[in-house]
């Protein structure tokens, strides 16, 4: 099934991490598109990637998965799967998906964080 954000959809890699897999991950080159499309999703949820958008949040990502993105994506997910330990290992991967997706709204709109977002030490 694709995926319904503005913002992750429309890129047949990210269809795949969402559906079957594989993960998106650190250590593997991967879609240079599917990496920024992520790295902007965790921008407009307030996360701040410095290293990754050199040019400050509004401009384009650099589209590596590296340490830095994996980081904001683990922080993600300790919000996003409060008492499931396990979840917590940094890669975009199938089950993930559909709980981030519920973050976004499906069409180009004003963008507001779920609560479990909204803490002070989100970043």
């Amino acid at each position: 099934m694709p995926l319904q954000s503005a913002i992750l959809s429309g890129n047949t890699r990210l269809d795949q991490a969402a559906s079957t897999g594989p993960s998106i991950k650190v250590g593997l080159p991967d879609d240079l598109d599917a990496v920024r499309r992520i790295q902007k999703a965790l921008v407009a949820l307030g996360y701040s990637l410095p290293r990754s958008f050199p040019d400050g949040p509004t401009g384009e990502p650099d589209g590596i998965y590296g340490d830095e993105t994996a980081r904001a994506v683990t922080d993600f997910q300790r919000k996003a799967f409060p008492g499931s330990l396990m979840e917590w290992d940094g890669r975009a991967a199938p089950i993930r998906f559909p709980r981030w997706m519920g973050c976004f709204p499906k069409a180009a709109a004003l963008f507001h964080p779920p609560p479990f977002l909204l803490s002070a030490d989100r970043m």
